[in-house]
């Protein structure tokens, strides 16, 4: 039977994809309350709607994290916590594991106590095994960076707890997500900002493919999933479906913004792994919730670069 949710609670509530879930869950009138890194700065704390709750919670501590669950006693939990980036030195490579598995597995714990109707753990398509076809969710699973390893141990505890507990809970794998918010080192600012200031875009191989698919429509996908339950205990790959190569995507954003690009191919070594194909097939998605990807390319680079003008 579907419900409405009334009572949410994000983990990650001002990173990149929960902040965007929790602003359209307050949109729809849901009671929403966030968990944010301890010393948060109060500024950041504006980026949020007016009635969402945030709690600084360090996710690993099992007391704190059941105090917010006990005492907000969510109908729904969307778990969008994250280690911030691919890990590069043995602090940041620690910090992972605590991030992405140490902070789901306490938060589970902590659900236990207080279990909600229904978990939506937000994954990645790193988990997947490269491959020249779009990846399904039946797809072979081998991670080739740490950080699609640590995504794919998160995977598996959050799995273990829904067979254990009952509860209904569905993984979320997006593909290459941009848009308002996202990580200023990611291909797409950087290509922006260098049409902006006219200055070169050092770029990864210009055949290095992704699937860009828009914030917003990650965002729609998640709420959809959390008020519904057709997708219970499913694996939901989102994406556009779509394959662009960096040299396309150049081109796209030379024709929104009307400025040409200065490009330097093969001077940018990037965020591992760089791929000749990463596509998602994002059918079972459309078939279970009748979700597919709104925004294309086009319409979300124009958003952007009008946002800073």
């Amino acid at each position: 039977m579907e419900y409405r949710v009334l009572r949410v609670l994000v983990t990650g509530g001002l990173g990149f994809i929960g902040s965007e879930v929790a602003r359209l869950c307050h949109k729809h009138g849901d009671d929403v309350h966030v968990i944010i890194r301890p010393g948060t700065a109060d500024e950041r704390l504006d980026a949020l709607p007016a009635g969402v709750m945030a709690h600084r919670v360090d996710l690993t501590d099992l007391e704190d994290v059941t105090s917010v669950v006990t005492s907000h006693r969510p109908v729904a939990v969307v778990h969008a916590a994250s280690s911030p980036a691919h890990p590069a030195t043995p602090e940041e490579r620690i910090a992972a594991w605590r991030d992405d598995v140490i902070a789901t597995v306490t938060l589970l714990e902590a659900l236990r106590r207080q279990p909600p109707q229904r978990l939506v753990h937000i994954g990645s398509s790193l988990v997947y095994r490269p491959s020249p076809e779009p990846l399904h969710e039946s797809s072979p699973l081998a991670p080739e960076t740490l950080r699609g390893v640590v995504k794919l141990a998160a995977e598996a505890a959050v799995r273990q707890w829904a067979a254990e507990t009952g509860v209904p809970s569905v993984v979320i794998r997006p593909f290459s997500v941009y848009g308002p918010g996202a990580d200023q080192g990611r291909v797409i600012p950087v290509l922006l900002l260098a049409l902006r200031t006219r200055m070169p875009f050092a770029m990864v191989s210009d055949e290095s493919r992704r699937d860009f698919v828009h914030i917003t429509d990650v965002a729609r996908c998640v709420t959809q999933v959390m008020s519904s339950p057709v997708a219970d205990g499913r694996v939901l790959n989102v994406g556009t479906g779509i394959e662009t190569s960096i040299k396309e995507l150049v081109a796209v954003a030379e024709r929104v913004t009307g400025t040409a690009a200065v490009t330097a191919p093969n001077s940018h070594r990037g965020t591992p792994p760089q791929r000749p194909h990463w596509c998602a097939d994002p059918s079972l998605a459309e078939e279970l919730l009748g979700w597919t990807a709104e925004v294309s390319l086009k319409e979300g680079l124009g958003m952007l670069w009008d946002m800073d003008r």
